[in-house]
């Protein structure tokens, strides 16, 4: 009777709320999906927005609970928050994506809390606006985002944005390269006043040009001996006025040079490109598509096998030596570039006396005025450097191998996982069947055995967390001023349980503050797993001491103890995702050997270093270091 004078007394307080009696028709009409939910997760109010998202009338929704539309662990988790928000008397703004009979939504929901007369609260006021296109446009924008910086970054060309002022709003590395300093320097800087006077003047005159006459602007200037050939393009608002600016501009030192040189006498040429390590040639094409070769370095002959006079009377001489599989490349693109005139570039194999080299063959088109067209061109042989890219590619696919070790290491910890719980579950029935008994020393017997499995499954569960956060890139590596010292005792105080049921001694040997920068929990880490080994592996009644010194750039930090050592070939396979190494402590505790990987994985984002010293039958240190002045 009591419950239903209190559900009476909620359903009144409901019924004389302004937010549902005075606004219910703007509740009806602002496009925004609104419900009331009560303290017990049922549907007392829905305008025909959010009745629509679950798939059916206004009457088909009041009265029914959460659970009728949503899966049960999802009804489940948004009813203990709303009971929290309603004692809490406060709302919440978020962001949250479900799975409704209208399809897969994500919405932007505002949660305020319904009171009664005394201020209490009795139900949440949901308003949702769906915001799944816009989620799909933001993902879009920001890949699209992603692609530009990409193109942008993928030239050693400078690419610069600007506002009409000059002012610099985007620009890529490779102008940055240029004035020696970084992009992040350069923005919102005027771009004139990073440049020298006279250049400054010629790059602003073109600037204002380009905004004047909405035009592209073609310019040409040298700066330090370098030939720079820029375009300036009007970038349009939207009532047509010229706003911003984009600046191409490449170093054309080397192509005027080499145009410049090939009009000169043949014997003058000859001698010039007979010393650069690339071949030269010069083309003419005619408008019927014909063409034929009109000059030949020698170096050019040499790369391809062929004398300077078979290439000069032969047009089809070098189609001959292109490899079979890439001469149908070859000729396409030549046919291309005769076409349409636009620069050749072309990477393929020849092959020459029985072996295969790489060339890369380019040229730039000159028009005549007689219709015909000079491409001069260079030919370079770049066998080492597909080599080296071939060598790379291999390195990338033995890193894809590792990946997949990484991978199936995970699976090997579900396997370790399974020992410690059947151990807990088998000794648990042991247990309670000497507690019939009053077996007390059964009882401790197996109390002790369950508490040392809960413990080992508790280590591993807790590496495999850190782990997995730390592989997956969700530990966030926040380094802050810590004292190393306290840390140290710290770690000693949780394990120091441990160490006293096997007698073991730890003895610390530091100054009293040691503050550097890095992680707090990962050196936290790092720390207790270096201990908690040494503890596992030291025998009773043995001693372990924990050491740090500070050098001029480091900070040196070491876990000795003096228990049963490791071989050098299990040595060989400590830190390595690739090896499996686990062994049994000295009351025969189980290992994965995640830890030490975990303290690798840690020490290194620290910049820093890890290695262990070990002899059988005397005992294992493990250092590692934290540097004290590199960037973090």
């Amino acid at each position: 009777m009591k419950e239903n004078g209190e559900k009476a007394g909620i359903d009144s307080a409901f019924a004389s709320s302004k937010l549902v009696l005075d606004y219910k028709s703007l509740l009806e009409n602002t496009g925004i999906s609104i419900i009331i939910i009560d303290i017990d997760g049922q549907y007392i109010f829905a305008n025909s927005f959010a009745a629509n998202l679950l798939g059916c009338d206004v009457q088909g929704v009041v009265g029914k609970m959460m659970s009728d539309f949503l899966p049960p662990e999802v009804a489940q988790k948004y009813l203990v928050r709303n009971r929290q928000l309603i004692q809490s008397g406060k709302g919440e703004v978020y962001e949250a994506t479900f799975d409704l009979p209208s399809g897969t939504k994500t919405f932007l929901i505002n949660d305020q809390v319904l009171k009664d007369d005394q201020g209490n609260g009795f139900a949440i006021q949901s308003s949702s606006i769906d915001i799944t296109e816009r989620k799909v446009t933001e993902k879009r924008l920001a890949e699209s985002e992603a692609n530009a910086r990409g193109i942008m970054e993928s030239t050693d060309d400078v690419l610069v944005l600007l506002d009409k002022n000059g002012i610099l709003i985007d620009c890529n590395e490779a102008h940055a390269r240029r004035l020696n300093k970084t992009r992040e320097e350069l923005l919102g800087k005027c771009i004139f006043d990073e440049l020298p006077p006279d250049l400054a003047k010629s790059r602003r005159d073109a600037v204002d040009l380009c905004v004047s006459t909405g035009e592209c602007v073609h310019g040409e200037d040298s700066r330090f001996g370098r030939c720079i050939e820029y375009v300036v393009d009007p970038i349009f608002s939207e009532n047509r006025k010229v706003e911003k600016v984009a600046i191409f501009a490449r170093d054309v030192t080397e192509r005027k040079r080499t145009e410049e040189e090939l009009l000169k006498s043949k014997h003058l040429y000859d001698d010039l490109v007979s010393k650069i390590t690339v071949g030269v040639y010069v083309l003419r094409t005619r408008p019927d598509e014909s063409f034929g070769l009109e000059y030949v370095s020698p170096r050019m002959s040499e790369l391809l096998g062929l004398s300077v006079d078979d290439l000069l009377s032969n047009h089809e001489a070098i189609f001959k030596v292109i490899h079979p599989e890439d001469l149908d490349s070859f000729i396409q693109m030549n046919l291309r570039g005769i076409q349409h005139k636009v620069p050749f570039d072309w990477k393929g194999r020849i092959v020459v006396k029985g072996h295969v080299r790489w060339l890369h063959v380019s040229s730039l088109p000159q028009l005549l005025e007689n219709g015909d067209t000079f491409w001069h061109g260079l030919v370079e042989d770049i066998t080492e450097r597909v080599r080296n890219e071939a060598e790379i590619k291999l390195k990338n696919d033995e890193l894809t191998n590792l990946n997949a070790t990484k991978d199936k290491f995970f699976s090997i910890i579900a396997h370790d996982l399974k020992s410690p719980f059947n151990s807990i579950i088998g000794f648990s029935s042991l247990l309670s069947r000497q507690v019939n008994e009053r077996d007390y020393e059964g009882i401790k017997k197996y109390a002790t055995i369950i508490q040392e499995s809960s413990q080992q499954a508790l280590d591993l569960l807790v590496n495999l967390l850190e782990w997995s956060r730390s592989q997956t890139g969700k530990m966030v590596f926040t380094p802050e001023d810590v004292d190393v010292a306290f840390l140290i005792s710290q770690s000693v105080g949780i394990l120091i349980g441990a160490a006293q049921q096997k007698q073991i001694a730890v003895h610390k040997q530091m100054p009293a503050n040691l503050v550097v920068r890095a992680d707090n929990a990962m050196v936290n880490t790092i720390l207790r797993n270096l201990i908690s080994n040494a503890i596992k592996f030291t025998n009773p009644g043995g001693s372990i001491v924990i050491s740090a010194e500070r050098k001029a750039e480091e900070l040196l930090i070491s876990v000795a103890d003096n228990g049963v050592g490791i071989n050098q070939v299990s040595i060989d396979k400590l830190f390595r995702i690739e090896e499996t190494y686990s062994t049994l402590g000295t009351q025969k505790e189980k290992g994965s050997g995640l830890g030490l990987l975990l303290c690798k994985e840690f020490v290194e984002k620290h910049g820093g270093r890890i290695w262990v010293e070990s002899e059988v039958g005397k005992g294992s240190t493990f250092w590692f270091t934290i540097p004290l002045k590199k960037e973090i």
